[in-house]
């Protein structure tokens, strides 16, 4: 098989993967920023003030998940859901605690993601700026670390981000916002 068909086989992998996560429409949030931070952090009519900004957790079994501060990136011509006035994308770092190494890739990292109340698309980019490379299959062996990265469409102006994450389908889905 080319290596067009491989990476294309892989793109439609990644795309079905995508679909089953995040849906296939839009569609917005029941929870108001106030209810995603609590009413009582905010501060002048702001209900992101006072929030922890991305950060990390670490999961009963021992994979331990790093959500860096996301950039601005303009994806490619090629990008699936890059029809947006602005796109950001997060770096991430899984590590291995425990005593068996972990298939990455396996399910997406990533769960539904909402900007400002509404429900925003992960730019699918594979080999352009705004890549999310949560799905490249991987074996992060016992204290090893796997480095990756998802990005977003989102609004044009400054807003709250609120995504979850959990490493493996069933484990605990934890939160995490901040404003990007």
């Amino acid at each position: 098989m080319g290596g067009r068909a491989v990476r294309a086989g892989a793109a439609v992998a990644l795309l079905a993967a995508a679909a089953l996560v995040f849906g296939c429409g839009g569609g917005t949030s029941n929870l108001t920023a106030e209810e995603l931070v609590g009413d009582d952090t905010a501060v002048d009519g702001d209900p992101t003030t006072g929030i922890e900004p991305w950060g990390s957790h670490t999961w009963d079994d021992g994979l331990a998940l790093e959500v860096g501060q996301p950039e601005e990136c303009e994806p490619s011509d090629n990008a699936l859901n890059a029809d947006t006035e602005r796109a950001v994308q997060f770096p991430m770092a899984l590590e291995n605690t425990t005593e068996h190494p972990f298939e990455f890739g396996m399910t997406p990292v990533v769960g539904e993601a909402t900007f400002d109340g509404e429900r925003v698309e992960v730019i699918l980019d594979l080999e352009g700026p705004c890549h999310s490379d949560e799905m490249g299959f991987t074996v992060i062996e016992t204290g090893e670390t796997h480095e990756f990265a998802v990005s977003f469409a989102v609004g044009p102006e400054p807003g709250l981000m609120v995504f979850e994450v959990s490493p493996v389908l069933g484990a605990e889905r934890v939160e995490m916002s901040g404003r990007v």
